[in-house]
């Protein structure tokens, strides 16, 4: 209120005030009280209950919308889970979300074992195609945590953003693992302690190179076989100090064996005069064995592979791939954020809305008895 603090009735408004709700739409009859010392008029009803002078709807409304939005489609939504709201209605829940707001906290390597990137396309307005690209983390547990998603972004201002959540050095960097996607072959350089090529992407990546040099399947076929066993490096479990040396030792001459059968390969394949099939290798081999040296180097086992994060875009592109036709690039970039935080990082989402809907944990209610009048259908 104003300074002088003195207040009167003034009745009641014309119109009662309709907040659509979960269960329905709720009209509150509102009291208006005026200042006797400027005339302001005032509802303490309003701010009591911290409602917005021109807010529609509930926030757990938008919170149920938004979580049927994540577990199916917008017209599913309207007719199985019984929410009376409009189609758009149900788009501007999500357009106008602050959930871009989450995930910029500092960003602590340390946490992870492995970093992980890669994009997918999804459809836009016109025959036009987007590009969504995501960063994730891997914990020592094994837990995926996202760590940003970023729509129609380069990787160099990914990158700059991504350094830029970076406040301290990590004691032992992160692995950091990509399909061979350009512009990523020195993604956080200083901040990781290297750069891992998906194992599994790589007998794949042989067959394409191979293909533009003119081979077909019958010739490409044995090469991209002995691309899979090289890689195929297996790292014994447990703790590393209480290996074996024999263990540690048969480790250590697969990964040479390895790095000479692929040298060999290079050589094979420069004889067939296979241009781009060389330099695919060439490429591949400065960071496909960077994991098992990790684990030889310090016993840390990372991640070889990209296959958490394409688990993970099957679920972005269940939603994404039908239904983000004509969305901007801001909404797309939202509701990704929205599927990746709920499925894995449910603490965040928890908190991100018991901070919006304003749950301080101030308040208990009992409820002592509950009566039924008779002749009531319930």
């Amino acid at each position: 209120m104003c300074r002088c603090r003195r207040v009167k009735r003034k009745g009641f408004r014309w119109h009662p005030r309709c907040i659509n709700s979960k269960h329905g739409q709720v009209r509150i009859r509102l009291q208006v009280v005026e200042c006797i010392g400027c005339g302001k008029q005032f509802c303490p009803l309003l701010d009591a209950l911290k409602i917005e002078p021109y807010g529609g709807h509930e926030d757990v409304l938008e919170k149920a919308v938004i979580d049927a939005v994540i577990d199916t489609n917008y017209r599913r939504l309207i007719e199985g889970h019984s929410l009376d709201v409009s189609l758009g209605g149900v788009h501007n829940f999500v357009a106008g979300s602050d959930i871009d707001e989450v995930l910029r906290d500092e960003l602590a390597l340390d946490r992870y074992r492995a970093v992980l990137a890669d994009g997918t396309k999804y459809k836009k307005q016109g025959g036009k195609r987007g590009e969504m690209r995501v960063l994730v983390g891997i914990t020592a547990s094994g837990r995926l945590e996202p760590i940003g998603s970023w729509v129609n972004t380069t990787w160099q201002e990914i990158e700059r953003q991504a350094k830029a959540r970076i406040k301290s050095d990590p004691k032992q960097p992160p692995l950091f693992i990509y399909d061979g996607e350009p512009g990523l072959e020195d993604f956080l350089a200083g901040s990781v302690s290297g750069q891992q090529r998906c194992t599994w992407h790589a007998p794949r990546g042989l067959y394409h190179a191979m293909w533009e040099d003119g081979q077909r399947k019958k010739e490409i076929r044995p090469h991209e076989d002995t691309v899979a066993k090289i890689v195929a490096i297996e790292i014994p479990e447990g703790d590393y100090d209480q290996l074996s040396s024999e263990s540690i030792d048969a480790v250590r001459e697969k990964y040479r064996d390895a790095k000479k059968e692929m040298t060999d390969l290079i050589e094979v394949l420069h004889q067939k005069n296979c241009p781009h099939g060389v330099e695919y290798l060439q490429n591949l081999v400065k960071g496909l064995f960077r994991q098992v040296e990790l684990w030889l180097a310090t016993g840390i086992i990372a991640p070889k592979t990209t296959s958490r994060l394409e688990r993970l875009f099957r679920e972005l592109g269940r939603r994404l791939k039908r239904i983000a036709w004509g969305w901007s690039d801001r909404v797309v970039t939202r509701l990704s954020k929205m599927i990746m935080i709920k499925q894995y990082r449910p603490e965040i989402w928890k908190q991100y809305w018991l901070k919006k809907m304003g749950i301080e944990g101030h308040l208990s209610i009992w409820v002592q008895s509950v009566s039924v009048a008779a002749g009531v259908n319930i």
